[in-house]
């Protein structure tokens, strides 16, 4: 072989080596950026448009197979308070550490989600009505332990749904009634300490 070629195709073979390169650096920022985009910033869970996004495949998946899903959302108890008094940096920390709680709790095939601010949602698929009860009442112990409570509601997907949509707003309907459940325990306990209300009577 002439040296002149050889020289030549050692050319070709370094400039389709930096582009191979080029492509696989392009493809990994392309990956960190569409994670990024899909992420809480302060948390590392699942964002909301992450949310919505895998809520979609899993309730295709759930209305093609006939299968049930579930969802929880979850929204603290106390948190503008300790906001108020302790500073964000503290209302920062503890919204890490709600998170770490959360995901310790769930299966590799639910999504932890924070949708903003406090709230927080879950989906788990193929999960039946008391397993998202024993969800909604682990999570509850485990936030119980941090500085503020937590209120949880969950729902089933059920035959009329026509999205997660309708889903979502029974989960958020039973968390409001949670909330007003656990105020209601939470005074009448100051001023009466013998009643005592059911702490699962609302997490229907």
């Amino acid at each position: 072989m002439p040296v002149w070629l050889f020289v030549a195709l050692l050319a070709c073979l370094a400039a389709a080596g930096a582009l191979a390169i080029g492509l696989l650096k392009e493809r990994r920022r392309a990956k960190r950026a569409e994670s990024r985009a899909l992420t809480d910033p302060l948390t590392g869970l699942a964002n909301r448009l992450r949310f919505e996004v895998t809520a979609t495949n899993f309730w295709a998946s759930a209305e093609r197979f006939g299968r049930p899903l579930g969802v929880l959302v979850l929204d603290l108890d106390g948190f503008k308070h300790l906001n108020d008094t302790s500073g964000h940096a503290a209302g920062d920390r503890l919204l890490r550490e709600v998170a770490a709680a959360l995901t310790s709790r769930v299966r590799q095939t639910d999504l932890v989600a924070r949708l903003g601010g406090d709230e927080f949602a879950v989906l788990a698929p193929e999960t039946p009505p008391e397993g998202l009860l024993q969800l909604a009442t682990s999570f509850e112990a485990a936030i119980e332990a941090l500085p503020v409570g937590v209120s949880v509601g969950w729902a089933l997907r059920e035959p009329g749904d026509l999205g997660l949509d309708d889903v979502l707003a029974r989960a958020d309907a039973a968390m409001y009634q949670r909330k007003r459940q656990r105020a209601l325990t939470w005074s009448i306990s100051r001023s009466q300490p013998t009643v005592q209300l059911s702490p699962d009577a609302s997490v229907t």
